[in-house]
């Protein structure tokens, strides 16, 4: 493995250092690998802030998610007060990971940008080959989530119709290759 590629916690202090600046006052980027119920409560808090009703995940879901192998959660706290995360699991291939949210009550300032680099550089150094994420063209908002993931280098796997929800799926891939990672690094946390 490379090591122009920063170690994770180097790259979690720069992202907290930027970040704190830009938001004016005290970021904190943890790493969980089990969420208390307190925490699990603030998730789905957030999560009914941000997303509609169908995209949304009960406490029992979110609990069945933090019991998957390999579950890993970056929480973002600004001034101690919860405002983004990140989460995901094992997927069913070996040495995948599945990204399954980013989330963030905060926007246009760098935060999804830097929890999606850090979950990267987190899946390279814990040895996943790929992360896997499940997405849509566009959101209810005019986000355009598909565009998102592919500036960082993730590509389209599948695009499928879905019922009870009015966006197709976009399932899309991102190969974790150590000059991939370098430069996602270089660009996006310096």
């Amino acid at each position: 493995m490379s090591t122009d590629i920063p170690k994770l916690q180097d790259a979690i202090a720069e992202a907290e250092a930027k970040l704190s600046n830009t938001l004016g006052g005290v970021l904190k980027i943890t790493i969980h690998h089990k969420l208390s119920n307190d925490r699990l409560t603030m998730v789905r808090e957030i999560e009914q802030k941000v997303f509609r009703q169908e995209l949304q995940y009960t406490v029992e879901e979110l609990t069945d998610a933090s019991n998957m192998p390999g579950f890993t959660c970056f929480l973002c706290s600004l001034d101690g007060g919860l405002f983004a995360y990140d989460f995901g699991y094992d997927d069913l291939e070996k040495d995948e990971f599945y990204d399954d949210k980013t989330v963030t009550l905060i926007e246009k300032k760098g935060v999804g940008t830097f929890l999606t680099v850090l979950v990267a550089l987190n899946c390279y150094w814990t040895g996943y080959k790929s992360i896997n994420t499940i997405t849509e063209e566009m959101d209810q908002e005019g986000r355009q989530l598909r565009k998102y993931y592919e500036r960082f280098g993730y590509r389209v796997t599948s695009i499928s119709k879905r019922t009870n929800v009015s966006t197709p799926r976009v399932d899309m891939k991102l190969l974790l290759t150590s000059e991939i990672v370098q430069e996602l690094c270089k660009k996006y946390i310096g």
